[in-house]
């Protein structure tokens, strides 16, 4: 039989009294760094260790809020307006972490009753809805640490700061920022976020920086959402990315650009080390394209392959940090079709990668030493492949998936081509064409 955990009695006034125990303490503190949380939050968090069902968890946090531990709003969210209470901490509570050393003294002056009033609140919600869903995924890794960017200090020369993110999870050495984009920033604003990011990057490069900039879908049923096409803003946002960092490589900043549904997945997968692919991953990977390609019992009846030395490729200027990850030659055996085909690993939300691709399909035609005919993407995963937007339409590119092109070595591998800039459309090698804009 599992032990309750212990509590420890805290007195409220001369009549009252809570029981706390140290993860309902934590549960106040992540409360008050989220300025506000649902009861479906703070139930994913608190019921990790505590046995207790959703009702009886908005019980208690009612009776706090009638004792000035917590505070509690409605706020009307999706198109009918359906009321869900967020709770904040109270000035009691704010005493309670304070005396049981769970928060610093300088708490005392945090503005809490504004938490509830503040003009950006779909912003605010959006946040707690992307850091809660990727904590619940990492299953609140100890490892890991999840603080607002406002308790972190990186500071400029002149003592500002160099850059307020909107959350930050680190781990180690390695920060992952959180920049929540609701549709209202201004092109010049997200360009100057993006230069803040790369003099952060620079000034402290004993650390590792990842961004992730998550625009705000309709997987959070809010009102003020304006524009219903995410798909869209996310493309705009990777290709302001791409204007400002293109000619950029710094070792110690990984850029990311993905919709709220998908940003926690992509978000756990960074803190874990799983993207972006280290230089052996992307060895592996790449050698099992080639192979793949090399010995398809399909593929090889009909086609030549052979790897080229980049050397006989690219010009003397090409950023060598734009390099294709493999140059392959693929000839049929009549010798008719001869084409060089670049080979790119691509990674959701991964920024590098489709600098790579965007750079690549610019010149590929006529900046190079040699003409190459085709670029191929290839993910690890399918379901990566299918909700990456790439932001523009690329009519070179073939797309495939590294683990369905290993299942398929007994028949003709499977491609896909941009039938627009959302939606993909199957095919052959030899045909790389999109349908409509």
């Amino acid at each position: 039989m599992a032990k309750r955990p212990k509590r420890k009695i805290i007195k409220i006034g001369e009549d009252d009294e809570i029981r706390l125990s140290d993860d309902e303490f934590l549960m106040l503190k992540l409360i008050t760094e989220s300025k506000f949380l649902s009861v479906d939050q703070i139930y994913s968090f608190i019921s990790r260790s505590n046995k207790t069902n959703k009702k009886s968890l908005r019980d208690k946090l009612v009776r706090w809020a009638s004792l000035d531990v917590l505070a509690v709003n409605p706020v009307y969210l999706g198109r009918n307006g359906v009321k869900v209470y967020y709770f904040r901490i109270g000035s009691k509570g704010i005493e309670i972490l304070i005396k049981n050393g769970y928060a610093p003294k300088d708490w005392y002056d945090l503005r809490i009753s504004d938490f509830f009033r503040e003009k950006q609140q779909l912003h605010t919600i959006a946040t707690q809805e992307m850091v809660t869903n990727t904590l619940i995924l990492l299953d609140y890794n100890e490892q890991i640490t999840s603080k607002p960017a406002s308790s972190i200090s990186l500071w400029n020369n002149e003592g500002n700061k160099i850059i307020i993110p909107d959350w930050i999870f680190s781990k180690d050495n390695h920060y992952l920022n959180i920049e929540i984009d609701t549709g209202s920033q201004e092109h010049d604003v997200l360009k100057d976020k993006i230069t803040n990011y790369i003099q952060l990057a620079e000034k402290y490069p004993e650390q590792n920086h990842s961004v992730l900039f998550v625009v705000v879908d309709e997987s959070l049923p809010v009102l003020e959402v304006k524009h219903k096409n995410r798909d869209k803003r996310v493309g705009n946002i990777k290709q302001t990315v791409i204007e400002q960092t293109e000619q950029l490589n710094i070792e110690n900043l990984n850029l990311y650009v993905v919709s709220l549904y998908r940003a926690h997945g992509v978000a756990a997968r960074v803190l874990l080390g799983e993207t972006p692919l280290d230089t052996q991953q992307i060895g592996i990977e790449v050698t099992t394209i080639q192979k793949v390609l090399e010995y398809n019992n399909k593929f090889k009846d009909e086609y030549d392959v052979n790897t080229i030395n980049g050397d006989s490729i690219y010009m003397y200027h090409t950023p060598s940090h734009l390099y294709a990850d493999l140059i392959l030659s693929v000839s049929n055996k009549a010798k008719t079709i001869q084409e060089k085909v670049f080979v790119v690993l691509l990674e959701e939300g991964y920024m590098t990668g489709l600098k790579k691709l965007h750079y690549l399909h610019s010149v590929m035609k006529s900046e190079l030493r040699e003409k190459v005919d085709k670029i191929i993407g290839v993910y690890k995963r399918k379901e990566e492949m299918e909700h990456d937007r790439l932001g523009e339409l690329y009519p070179n590119l073939l797309v495939g998936v590294i683990g369905d092109l290993v299942e398929q070595m007994e028949s003709e591998p499977k491609f896909y081509t941009m039938a627009n800039k959302v939606r993909l459309e199957a095919v052959t090698f030899e045909r790389t064409t999109y349908v409509d804009k």
